[in-house]
């Protein structure tokens, strides 16, 4: 090969190896990324604020932070917050999300376990080089620290109910009931019992609220005892037995 076209060879190859390490620059100084929860025990269906910020840095307008949640069942980062601006004081706006579903402790062999959260720092590109062109962005920032949360049982648990006190035979009347607590999807056992009546015995899931709604229908005329209670899950205990009279006429 010529000299000539090695030495444009040699350029290139230098060119693109130069390139190559600007693909994704490092920050200058130590970046760290530190991810608050608080509080660190909580009560199913309450708030809990994820604080992230960054430090090391000066951060600027674009710059981001995603956070994710751990999976202990599936080994993964599960996203829930995504593109979350970091102010020029390296903080992030307090995220509150619910202890639902979502975000609760998940539930192996070995039991259940804490909900972990991750956060990541996105910074974008800090300047152009010589022609204008943007410089590509530093590489992302995860967090330093993964702090969990457990999910607290709730020991005491009251179960309100509604239904009328009057319904026709052969008409369909409503059991509505509520638990007083918000600690998620139960079971709601409704017991029907009459004099020379064959008692029923109903079991009915509740919404992720702990409300249940049940349409029930009595043939027979009379008086009716109606006995409602929220048997309890792994967040919440049992309530008492609520019981009521019903006439049907």
């Amino acid at each position: 090969m010529p000299r000539k076209s090695k030495a444009i060879v040699a350029v290139v190859l230098a060119a693109v190896a130069l390139i190559a390490t600007m693909a994704v620059p490092a920050f200058a100084d130590t970046v760290t990324v530190n991810l608050a929860v608080t509080p660190v025990t909580a009560t199913y269906a309450h708030d809990v604020i994820i604080t992230p910020s960054v430090m090391g840095t000066t951060t600027i307008p674009g710059d981001a932070i995603t956070l994710e949640t751990w999976s202990s069942v599936d080994s993964t980062w599960t996203l829930f917050g995504e593109g979350l601006k970091v102010e020029d004081t390296g903080t992030v706006v307090p995220q509150y999300v619910s202890v639902d579903e979502t975000f609760l402790p998940w539930h192996t062999a070995a039991g259940w376990t804490p909900t972990i959260f991750r956060a990541t720092f996105k910074p974008v590109s800090r300047g152009k080089d010589a022609s204008g062109t943007a410089l590509p962005a530093p590489a992302s920032v995860q967090s330093t620290n993964a702090p969990s949360f457990t999910v607290k049982k709730v020991s005491k648990v009251g179960l309100v109910t509604k239904l009328a006190k009057t319904v026709k035979h052969g008409r369909v009347f409503n059991v509505e009931a509520q638990t007083t607590t918000d600690v998620g999807i139960g079971n709601v056992r409704i017991t029907v019992a009459k004099s020379g009546f064959k008692t029923q015995v109903i079991k009915v899931p509740t919404d992720d609220s702990g409300y249940v709604l049940k349409g029930l229908k009595l043939s027979k005329k009379g008086r009716y005892k109606v006995s409602v209670v929220w048997l309890g899950n792994f967040f919440g205990a049992g309530s008492k037995t609520v019981t009521k009279y019903i006439s049907v006429r």
